[in-house]
């Protein structure tokens, strides 16, 4: 891998906010959601949402969860145009705050009660967005206590099979734009409506019950009129309007054919028609809006410069020395075939694929000692906990769903899923044998790594004798609760859950040479250049990312993996790998933070961190991609799900 410096962009915002030019202009008026007992309380979202319909645009407002002091306050933000002639006291003859629990409203009166992120949002809502790019789209907007959501007619919304739009069958993929306040980003994410017609098809007489589970009976419920392009919320349920949900629970938006297409960047889509696009087009509208207030300074995507690790060879290659990996180090095993799905299938054609692949591939009715290749049902086939065998220190066991690796006639299915099957066993091998020579990849000598497991409790630590060879440790949190081995509870970094469970923001944790450092997602996520976003208004048909040069050009932070230090903390992010990308990009890569816990990381500190960062450059963790977070997470993740021995 080589090294260079970049210029890539994120999705914070950077600008000024001058607050008392806005309240020269604006009445802003907060609550803050406690009542009279000083506990969670919120008026009706639905009174709300129709008072600021009925104002006309005379009112904007906004639930956001602000930094006030030592403390996260979740606030409502009432603002208005002092023209409007809204005071306070006629503010607080709306029925909606009458029957509300909450403190009064109260006029902002400093700027530690009103972040830059607040204000910037409730100017959004006042901003006349428009499509700059293609203007074939018509934009419905809805604001819904500060949540905008924007559906582009023609544009967003995928085909089914018939050609027909995808809302004729009761489902819509709407644009959601967020502002999260801790980090200062503004973000774009995907939203799925159904109406409720298509719950009561499926589920029948089990409707209201089905849709109880997953606290959707009471709302909240949309009218989306995609004709007159309008978008509101309404009192009652009826069969034609919509609930902010998926058909099937955890079912994703691309889940619906095609209705993804257009949201994301590849080869068959302009820029301004991704998210990406539209973003810039937000951003753009903004500034267009308020230039000459005084409000704001002009608002544009945080450029960082960046050194990246760039690919010296494509995916495809990378991939291979995997693929070799395996094939040499299974060339004199052997590999059982176990059928455990109770329908007695005919494992002769796996058997068959393997035997090119390694020197006996034979099929048992029970797991035994040495590699086991489990052939089992998706969970949807099943009920309760997955029953299935795990894999401990002298049996290995590698489950594959049957879906996944033989068709109904009988026939090999999903070579990639067979092949990754392989490559796991030999991770767990690794793990069993504390040795990741197999792999072909190297560890730091003395480095250690600490993993939090949250379903049991358990810490689970990692430390490299050499570049080959490690050890396994563990402390359980209610057997070892102040065990010096555990920097989780040593630091004070675990908090309780919705379930009762210990967790961690932190997924990994690393100590080299002595010192402690953490790795957390951040709320940043990289984007195109803004380069890409002036090209393609010079040229709207404009492709740009199918050749490295491309690549380097528009897309630096959407590939390779790519580091800097910021504030004392180093800040990196893994993209794709390769020198022409074929895929599509649904969405930036997450920005993660490197914190040290010894204080601020400085530059001659950070190189030895930019080694550990190296870790991430392994496909067997995701096969075909370059892994988020240095590879001993895997071997950790590993250890905690076989009942290895220590």
């Amino acid at each position: 891998m080589a090294n260079k410096e970049n210029l890539i962009t994120t999705n914070e915002l950077v600008g000024e906010v001058y607050l008392d030019k806005i309240l020269a202009d604006y009445d802003i008026f907060f609550m803050d959601c406690l009542d009279e007992d000083n506990k969670a309380a919120y008026p009706s979202k639905f009174l709300l949402n129709d008072l600021v319909e009925s104002s006309k645009g005379k009112l904007l407002v906004c639930y956001q969860k602000v930094h006030i002091g030592d403390e996260w306050k979740s606030r409502i933000y009432v603002m208005t145009a002092k023209s409007n002639g809204l005071t306070e006291a006629k503010l607080r003859n709306y029925p909606v705050f009458k029957r509300s629990n909450l403190t009064p409203a109260a006029a902002v009166t400093g700027k530690e009660q009103i972040s830059d992120i607040t204000a910037i949002k409730l100017l959004t809502m006042n901003v006349p967005f428009a499509t700059q790019l293609n203007q074939k789209g018509k934009i419905a907007r809805c604001n819904l206590l500060g949540d905008l959501f924007f559906y582009i007619k023609d544009i967003n919304q995928g085909k089914d099979r018939k050609g027909g739009q995808f809302s004729r069958r009761g489902q819509v993929v709407l644009f959601h734009l967020y502002f999260d306040e801790q980090s200062k980003t503004m973000y774009i994410a995907n939203s799925l409506f159904t109406q409720v017609k298509l719950f009561k098809e499926k589920y029948g007489e089990e409707f209201k019950d089905k849709l109880a589970e997953r606290n959707l009976l009471t709302g909240p419920f949309y009218w989306i009129n995609l004709d007159d392009m309008t978008i509101r919320q309404c009192r009652k349920m009826t069969d034609d309007c919509y609930l902010k949900a998926p058909l099937y629970k955890n079912e994703k938006p691309k889940a619906i054919d095609g209705a993804m297409k257009n949201f994301a960047l590849d080869k068959n889509t302009p820029f301004d028609h991704s998210k990406y696009g539209f973003a810039y087009q937000l951003l753009s509208s903004f500034n267009s809006c308020y230039e000459g207030t005084g409000y704001v300074s002009k608002l544009s995507f945080k450029e960082v410069k960046a050194k990246t690790i760039s690919a010296e060879e494509t995916s495809i290659k990378l991939n291979k020395k995997v693929t070799r990996a395996v094939a040499d180090f299974f060339k004199d095993k052997e590999v059982h075939l176990v059928d455990q799905t109770g329908k007695e299938l005919d494992l002769a054609p796996v058997a068959e694929y393997f035997a090119d692949k390694t020197a006996e591939a034979t099929c048992i009715e029970q797991v035994k000692e040495g590699f086991n290749i489990v052939v089992v049902l998706p969970p949807k086939d099943y009920n309760g906990k997955d029953p299935y065998q795990r894999s401990n220190s002298k049996c290995l066991i590698q489950h594959i769903y049957q879906d996944n690796c033989l068709k109904k006639n009988g026939q090999i299915k999903g070579k990639s899923a067979l092949d990754n099957s392989l490559k796991e066993l030999l991770v767990k091998y690794c793990v069993v044998n504390r040795t990741v020579k197999p792999l072909q990849v190297k560890g730091i000598p003395n480095a250690e790594f600490h993993y939090w497991e949250k379903g049991t409790g358990t810490c689970w630590s990692l430390k490299f004798k050499d570049e080959e060879t490690f050890e396994l440790a563990k402390s359980n949190q209610l057997l070892d609760p102040l065990s010096e081995n555990n920097p989780f509870i040593e630091h004070g970094l675990l908090w309780e859950d919705k379930k009762g469970r210990m967790t961690s923001d932190y997924e990994l944790l690393a100590r080299i040479d002595g010192e402690l450092y953490g790795i957390k997602q951040s709320e940043l996520r990289t984007m195109p250049n803004k380069s890409l976003y002036y090209k393609t208004i010079e040229d709207p048909e404009f492709r740009y990312y199918r050749n490295k040069t491309g690549l380097d050009e528009y897309m630096s932070g959407i590939v390779y993996e790519n580091h800097w230090l910021e504030n004392g903390r180093v800040k990196y992010n893994v993209g794709k790998i390769g020198r022409g990308m074929q895929t599509t990009i649904d969405k930036g890569s997450v920005v993660r933070i490197i914190n040290s816990f010894s204080g601020d990381i400085l530059e001659e500190e950070a190189e030895k961190i930019y080694w550990m960062l190296k870790m991430t450059e392994v496909t067997f963790v995701k096969y075909k991609d370059l892994t988020v977070l240095p590879y001993p997470l895997k071997l950790l993740k590993e250890a905690a799900r076989i009942e290895i021995e220590l």
